[in-house]
């Protein structure tokens, strides 16, 4: 996660009863104590992996999370780009491949169930995106 991100967190964060979320921010936490380099990023993304996972089957259009972002289209392209780095479909597909990567390393799933959970149509589609 790029650094620029880590300016978006707010200050202070009250969490109660979901343990999960409070581990997340915990980590955070320590990670911005510490000074480190956001080495507990990876641990707190995978904390919440399997909502990320839920989702990634879905046909992401840039209009859509324009659109729900109350934004236009070029001015979330460009907020989007500016706060992470990546452009929108450059991100969702890095996203895609860690969630396949994730799941064909930790779950017994055939790649066939691993394809359709990460949003593509057929296994030489998506053996040609992760190839890459």
């Amino acid at each position: 996660m790029p650094l620029q991100m880590v300016s978006l967190l707010p200050s202070l964060v009250h969490v109660r009863g979901t343990e999960r979320l409070s581990v997340l921010v915990r980590l955070v936490g320590e990670e911005a104590i510490s000074g480190g380099s956001c080495g507990a990023w990876p641990m707190a993304i995978r904390a919440c992996e399997p909502a990320a996972a839920r989702s990634a089957h879905r046909s992401w259009r840039v209009a859509q999370l324009a659109r729900t972002a109350a934004l236009s289209r070029s001015a979330f392209f460009e907020r989007f780009t500016r706060t992470v780095g990546l452009p929108p479909m450059e991100y969702l597909l890095a996203r895609r491949m860690a969630i396949a990567k994730d799941l064909l390393r930790r779950q017994d799933l055939d790649m066939g169930e691993v394809v359709e959970r990460v949003g593509y149509g057929s296994a030489g589609t998506f053996s040609t995106a992760f190839n890459r």
